[in-house]
Formats: C-alpha cells, sequence, structure tokens
C-alpha cells in the first residue's frame, strides 16, 4: 500500500508547484518559450492525476486482498494477546473468573476481546507486584508461556507482516519486546527469582544475592507491565474479529 504521507510530501507537492510555476512563468513570455511552458504545466498535471490514479487503484486491491486474510488474522492476533495475559494471569494466581467477571461465559471474541481489555488494563496491573511472591515452578512456567507468545508472534509476522498495517506489525514487535524482557530475567538469574529470601545463594565475596533479585523483579515488573499495556493496546485495534471462534 502506498504511503500518502510521504508521496504527497515528495510527489503531488512539488509537481503541484512545478505546475504553478509553469503557469506563472507562462504569462511573461511569448512565443515558443510561453508554448512549452503551458505544454509543461499540462504534463505535470496530467502526472499529478495518473499518480492520484494508481494510488486509488492500488489502495482498492490491497483492501481486496486484505478482506480474506482479516479476520484470520486477527483471530491469530486475538490468540497472541490472550496468551500473554493468561501467562501473566496464571503466574500471578488470578482466577480465570476475572474474565467473565459476573456476567454469562462466551465465546464471542468480541465480547472477549473487550473482557480481556478488561483484565489487562485494570485487574492485573493492580496484582503485578505479586510476582515478587511466586515460586521458582511459577516463574518457569511463565517464561515458558511468553516465550512461546514470542514465536506466536513470528509466525504472525512471517505468515501476514506485508499485509498488517504498520501499527499491528509494530505492537506485535513491541509485545514481543516487553515479554522478551520478562522472560531475559528469568533467564539471567533463575537461581534467584522465586527463591525465598533466606536461601538465596551468598555471591562471590559473601555479600547477598538480595540486591541482585529485587533489581531482576523490578525490571521484570516494568516489562510485564508494559506487555499487558501492548496487548490491551492490541486488542482494541481487532475491530475485524468475528463473534463465531471457529
Amino acid at each position: 500500500m502506498t504511503d500518502r504521507p510521504y508521496m504527497w510530501k515528495r510527489l503531488i507537492v512539488p509537481l503541484s508547484c512545478a505546475a504553478c510555476a509553469s503557469l506563472v512563468a507562462s504569462h511573461f513570455l511569448r512565443g515558443l518559450p510561453h508554448d512549452l511552458l503551458i505544454n509543461l504545466a499540462a504534463t505535470f498535471v496530467g502526472s499529478i492525476l495518473t499518480v492520484a490514479y494508481i494510488d486509488v487503484v492500488l489502495r482498492r486491491h490491497q483492501e481486496l486482498r486484505w478482506a480474506g486474510l482479516r479476520s484470520r488474522a486477527a483471530k491469530r492476533l486475538f490468540a497472541l494477546a490472550n496468551n500473554c495475559i493468561t501467562s501473566v494471569r496464571g503466574a500471578l494466581k488470578v482466577s480465570a473468573r476475572v474474565i467473565d467477571g459476573s456476567d454469562e461465559p462466551t465465546l464471542d471474541l468480541r465480547v472477549m476481546r473487550t473482557r480481556m481489555i478488561r483484565v489487562a488494563q485494570q485487574i492485573l496491573p493492580q496484582e503485578i507486584s505479586q510476582l515478587r511472591d511466586i515460586s521458582s515452578a511459577d516463574w518457569r512456567r511463565l517464561s515458558s508461556g511468553l516465550q512461546a507468545s514470542i514465536e506466536i508472534g513470528d509466525r504472525l509476522l512471517d505468515l501476514f507482516g506485508r499485509d498488517f498495517p504498520p501499527q499491528i506489525a509494530e505492537l506485535v514487535l513491541d509485545i514481543q519486546s516487553a515479554a522478551q524482557g520478562v522472560v531475559s530475567q528469568y533467564a539471567l538469574w533463575p537461581d534467584l527469582l522465586g527463591v525465598p529470601a533466606d536461601e538465596l545463594p551468598v555471591r562471590r565475596g559473601g555479600s547477598s544475592s538480595l540486591p541482585l533479585q529485587q533489581g531482576a523483579y523490578q525490571l521484570a515488573t516494568r516489562e510485564a507491565l508494559r506487555l499487558l499495556k501492548l496487548c490491551a493496546e492490541l486488542l482494541g485495534q481487532l475491530d475485524d474479529l468475528p463473534s463465531d471462534p471457529s
């Protein structure tokens, strides 16, 4: 799909200015130079019309091409965001009942999207400090779940990357980055995260590992919050989710 702001800046505006300049200059000349400038102005105007027509055709072609993939890609993107949110929710031991709340369970993906956005924006951020209290096994499961999400993102970009609107592709990449930020902390400190303070290994030189553990918790919490925010933002962009999840 063409980039309209870039096209206007680099093509339409310069051609329009050139056409206007040619017309203005033609008023001060007679004979062959006058006719040449008139023809030149007409050429510039014709080029503008041609570019505008081609832009409309390309955009229509892209819309038709994307129409068949839109709902399928939206379901895959929903799965990516849902997997990330669910991984964090599971690690925090927050019940799945918070998704439906007092409402009836549903398979309508559009309704589920609204509920997952609420969980990511309002419920889990209030519980995120509990990451400091989860066990080593919970950290391992969280890391595994987020690593799976990163791989889902890779497959989505491979399948649909060229067809995604730029803001969607950027969100997928940012979600992968935030998920990797959490995973990296566990990969760096598997012997610290989830370990009770009185069982922490002693550092070389005899100093406590507690400051390292607290720093890792702080970084992981920050990235987990960013991950939830990005997932909610991605879900908010999915206007093409079907009501039927099949």
